[in-house]
């Protein structure tokens, strides 16, 4: 379409707004209301092996919005068919895309996108909700746009699909690479709300991080260098949005809107138990290098009057330890080392005197 091309005579084209895949979306003008509408433009495929597919997921776009009413959601108010697409006129929202916003500010800060993250569960559980429920399965910063007013609008409904308790798996795999779940491309089930939680958590690592997600990073996006870029609570909140496992991830939306609630709460408790972690491993690193140390020292010393007191300390010691409890058993441990050091220093003392007095 070019601009002032018409409709079905009733909405002139202003101006291409975007594209992708099958699917363009024009600017257009109602020439009775004198409003502006968006019309995306769903292109009609050239064989006809595709014709019932593409019929079939236009008419289940369009049947879907229909029937929804949600601020964050377009209407649609209009469906022209013509001979060379159907096109589907709605709501206009005026802002930017999220995608937008990356490729300029590339990342966002973490209280805004705390807000748009709780909205955009909201319209999912929204969705979600729905008899029979209804699953995005492509939420990612291009379909998410921020108003004038800074609300989330979810648009492009292209890739929905009700869900089926009686289906095993999808029938058409549809998403996009990065931020759609495995289960999304066949053979690993059925998507369902788990779904629309994988890529959302996806979309929200994007944000904060500015590093777009690539297919199966799912086990690589929260390790090394990358944790560097994320606080320990949204770490937390993506990570348990992410398993390939859907039974690992938050179950709801609410489920996960509870932790975006109570964010601060959660931050502060996560970043206690890392610094108890991180304070776990750096003690743990160090009684292996002085276990190793030990050890060496030992067999060293094992043939003198040392030997058998250091092998009954030990002893006892590994008994503590092995009925010790968790929080324990570390300190047993590191008290049957301090011991086996004492002797130790005490040996080389010995040495020490006996060498002076031999004069060398």
């Amino acid at each position: 379409m070019e601009k002032g091309n018409l409709i079905q005579g009733k909405y002139e084209v202003l101006e291409l707004l975007g594209q992708g895949g099958m699917s363009k979306v024009y600017l257009v003008l109602d020439l009775k209301l004198g409003k502006k509408w968006a019309a995306k433009e769903i292109v009609r495929p050239q064989n006809d092996r595709e014709e019932h597919i593409y019929v079939q997921s236009a008419m289940t776009e369009v049947a879907t919005m229909k029937r929804l009413d949600h601020p964050a959601l377009p209407r649609i108010v209009d469906v022209v068919e013509e001979r060379n697409g159907i096109y589907v006129i709605m709501d206009y929202i005026e802002g930017e895309s999220l995608e937008s916003m990356l490729k300029r500010e590339e990342h966002l800060e973490i209280e805004t996108v705390l807000k748009w993250a709780k909205e955009l569960c909201e319209v999912l559980d929204y969705l979600h909700r729905q008899e029979p429920p209804i699953i995005y399965r492509d939420m990612k910063p291009g379909n998410i746009m921020v108003s004038h007013n800074g609300n989330i609008k979810l648009i492009d409904f292209g890739s929905v699909r009700e869900y089926k308790g009686q289906s095993k798996e999808d029938t058409v795999c549809l998403g996009t690479r990065g931020y759609a779940a495995p289960e999304q491309f066949g053979g690993k089930g059925q998507s369902d709300v788990r779904t629309d939680i994988y890529s959302l958590g996806m979309t929200l690592y994007h944000l904060l991080t500015g590093e777009e997600p690539w297919e199966n990073a799912a086990e690589l996006l929260l390790e090394g260098d990358r944790q560097t870029k994320l606080t320990d609570g949204w770490k937390y909140i993506i990570r348990k949005c992410i398993w390939r496992n859907p039974n690992l991830r938050y179950q709801t939306c609410p489920e996960l809107l509870r932790d975006l609630n109570h964010y601060e709460k959660l931050n502060k408790k996560c970043r206690q138990k890392s610094r108890r972690r991180k304070s776990i491993i750096e003690r743990g690193g160090k009684v292996i290098r002085v276990t190793i140390l030990v050890f060496i020292l030992l067999v060293i010393i094992q043939e003198t009057e040392f030997g058998p007191i250091l092998k009954e300390k030990m002893t006892d010691c590994f008994d503590k330890i092995k009925k010790a409890e968790k929080p324990e058993w570390l300190s047993a441990f590191i008290d049957m080392l301090d011991f086996s050091l004492q002797k130790i220093y005490h040996f080389f003392n010995l040495q020490r005197s006996s060498l002076n007095f031999l004069g060398l």
